[in-house]
């Protein structure tokens, strides 16, 4: 009785990790296999944050529907879908969207897609997180804390642990970043709610200056270093 699958490429809340490289496929072949609908939840990862436009292409996959929001209106509220035209579609007074009819948002929507494309905010975002990948790679080699660094483009996990055979998870230590953190005047995400994840994020925007970027990455290490 199974209708559809609905997947992230990258897990957000779950710790920022990108799905196995032969996972998205799988799921593909099987809905195709069984007559299913693959829908690919792009809230997250979609328009540039991942270093391109969609989470998908980095597995060369095309899902049935895909949607999206956060990202493409930079700060306005506003969230669709894109479905495959051999689905059909809403007939009128079928559905309804809180914030589907908001000229302003729409407005906004379309000059952050045209900023994606004049500014190449989709290559800065790889290129920065290239960058920050590798700050961060030399950092773990200094603190035993950092137990994983995931994730391309700007969406940028990095788990802390007690132990990194055992993997046990520094909860406490984590949220004490995240406290320093806005004691210094950088905030980090997190992931999990109620204290209960250990993986901090960097998200920064795709039009964080170098410098700005500098400054988290410094003052992410003063942090670092703090609860080491």
């Amino acid at each position: 009785n199974t209708a559809a699958i609905f997947y992230e490429n990258i897990q957000g809340e779950g710790g920022v990790h990108p799905a196995p490289d032969d996972f998205p496929k799988a799921l593909r072949e099987l809905c195709d296999e069984k007559d299913l609908i693959l829908v690919d939840d792009e809230i997250q990862t979609g328009f540039g944050r991942v270093g391109k436009m969609w989470a998908s292409e980095l597995y060369d996959v095309v899902p049935d529907i895909l949607v999206f929001g956060k990202g493409v209106s930079g700060g306005f509220p506003l969230s669709g879908f894109i479905a495959k035209e051999n689905l059909e579609g809403f007939k009128a007074a079928r559905h309804a969207f809180t914030f589907a009819h908001s000229p302003v948002s729409l407005v906004a929507a379309l000059a952050t897609i045209e900023a994606l494309k004049e500014e190449k905010l989709l290559e800065r975002a790889e290129k920065l997180g290239k960058y920050i990948t590798e700050r961060l790679e030399k950092m773990k080699e200094k603190y035993s804390i950092i137990g994983d660094i995931r994730g391309p483009g700007l969406m940028i996990g990095i788990e802390l642990v007690k132990d990194r055979k055992t993997k046990e998870p520094a909860i406490d230590e984590t949220h004490r970043v995240v406290e320093i953190g806005m004691e210094k005047g950088v905030m980090f995400g997190l992931t999990k709610y109620g204290r209960m994840g250990n993986t901090l994020k960097i998200k920064p925007p795709l039009v964080i200056t170098d410098d700005e970027l500098e400054k988290a990455l410094s003052v992410f290490e003063e942090c670092i270093s703090e609860v080491s």
